[in-house]
């Protein structure tokens, strides 16, 4: 099987040497965005309610950090951080127990400038 290089490009037959009795089911995504890394819409609520619905077992979330100067655009403002953590978190402890949530960041790091 083919490794992944760190090039961004992946080997297209990434899952051909898999067994066949692999187990492959158990429902996460680990990449989320809501409304407030301003390129998706809706809430933390809205992706657990779904997510719930449609089996997840896990869900991640992971809006943009802020980026000092946002030269990427499309970027969660600095002051609401903890608005995004305390929505995740209450979805976190409404789920508690039938599905694990997860809060995280997505970032981007620039050689020889700031990481976010």
């Amino acid at each position: 099987m083919e490794k992944f290089d760190g090039s961004g490009n992946y080997p297209e037959k990434h899952l051909a040497d898999w067994p066949e009795n692999y187990p492959v089911n158990y429902l996460v995504n680990y990449h989320t965005h809501t409304a407030y890394c301003r390129h998706a819409g809706g809430t933390a609520e809205d992706y657990a309610q779904e997510a719930f619905r449609k089996g997840l077992e896990t869900l991640g979330f992971s809006d943009h950090l802020p980026f000092p100067g946002d030269p990427f655009g499309y970027r969660m403002p600095y002051e609401e951080i903890g608005a995004y953590i305390t929505d995740v978190y209450r979805e976190k402890e409404r789920y508690k127990g039938r599905m694990e949530i997860l809060c995280g960041f997505e970032g981007k790091w620039v050689k020889g400038r700031y990481s976010g």
